[in-house]
């Protein structure tokens, strides 16, 4: 189950990202609108993922786990509204629907990144555990990006590139490719048995 919902999660942001670059390509200055639809409905189901592998690892009662889904999502809720207020605060001409999108990109990652802490931290280091290494560093690169694109310093072009734009965007290539490691190492874990030390 955890790994249904962690693939089905994965396959969305792909989707997401092939949705944003033919936009893109179409318009040419694409910042919002479908792929959003995608990346948002993806997060709960990372969510749904870390949900389900905390309950696999500590075995909480079924009154305890529901607790605390239901305090996790109204933290992020919570956290959304307050950011995405703030943000609205210096542009009252922005788009409302973006800006409280961008807030809940922003809170959805930390808290993923929290729970990615936790659940690494859980395995030991252990190979089950670097798939989530992965949401770490989604979360640091979207973050970054989220504070450049709301002070208008995202860089869109080369032309206009700057070092900010060169370590959001390569952190972003880079956390895919630790996550990818991270599930071929677990798919080879679990497919031949860990390795026997000499």
């Amino acid at each position: 189950r955890v790994w249904r919902y962690f693939m089905i999660a994965l396959w969305g942001w792909a989707a997401a990202e092939v949705v944003w670059l033919v936009l893109y390509i179409v318009d040419g200055d694409y910042t919002f609108g479908p792929a959003d639809a995608l990346w948002v409905v993806s997060y709960l189901f990372f969510m749904m993922a870390v949900f389900s592998q905390y309950v696999l690892i500590y075995r909480p009662s079924a009154r305890i786990r529901y607790i605390y889904l239901a305090l996790a999502f109204a933290a992020v809720l919570l956290f959304t509204y307050l950011y995405g207020s703030w943000l609205l605060s210096f542009s009252l001409n922005a788009d409302r629907l973006e800006t409280f999108v961008i807030a809940f990109y922003v809170m959805g990652d930390a808290s993923l990144a929290l729970a990615a802490m936790l659940l690494a931290y859980a395995f030991r280091n252990g190979a089950l555990g670097r798939p989530w290494l992965g949401l770490i560093v989604f979360a640091f690169s979207d973050l970054l990006y989220a504070w450049l694109e709301s002070s208008g310093l995202y860089a869109w072009s080369l032309a206009e590139g700057n070092l900010l734009t060169t370590i959001t965007d390569t952190t972003y290539f880079a956390a895919y490719l630790v996550i990818a490691i991270g599930c071929y190492v677990q798919w080879m874990l679990l497919t031949y048995g860990p390795r026997l030390k000499k």
